[in-house]
């Protein structure tokens, strides 16, 4: 089904950009394994990364291990007792997940000359100073509209 979605892509003049993990694990890894709690996460991630790069490398140039980990790490339902220290040790596991997909890339598909990084968060913080000059400037300008 990718590879035809893909294909399809290329065949457009679209440049996918695919995304491995964005809240949807392959089922075996909850099935056979605790998640991203497992300890053997990093290594499944790497074998499933594998797999993509395998069967979609001459199709995709752009890959991303991750969507946002600090979301899907600080953001989880956790129980109360589970709060101070599963958001850590989640996002403990993915960065090491996240390393281990790309040394798999770089050590074996150098050859599809592609790029592999990770998506992550973008938040903008604005001072109250910064606010408040924010709102006289526009206080300014709204006297001078018709």
């Amino acid at each position: 089904y990718y590879r035809g979605v893909l294909t399809a892509l290329r065949e457009a003049g679209i440049e996918p950009y695919v995304n491995l993990y964005h809240n949807d694990m392959p089922a075996v890894l909850f099935v056979e394994g605790n998640g991203r709690m497992d300890p053997e996460f990093p290594m499944h991630f790497r074998y499933y990364a594998d797999v993509c790069f395998q069967y979609f490398g001459e199709l995709v140039k752009y890959w991303f291990t991750f969507d946002e980990p600090w979301c899907q790490s600080a953001q989880g339902l956790y129980e109360a007792h589970e709060r101070n220290t599963k958001p850590y040790m989640i996002g403990y596991q993915m960065i090491l997940a996240h390393a281990e997909a790309v040394d798999v890339y770089r050590q074996k598909y150098e050859e599809q000359q592609g790029k592999i990084g990770i998506n992550l968060n973008i938040e903008m913080f604005l001072s109250l100073i910064h606010i408040c000059r924010c709102r006289r400037i526009e206080r300014c300008r709204s006297r001078w509209s018709p």
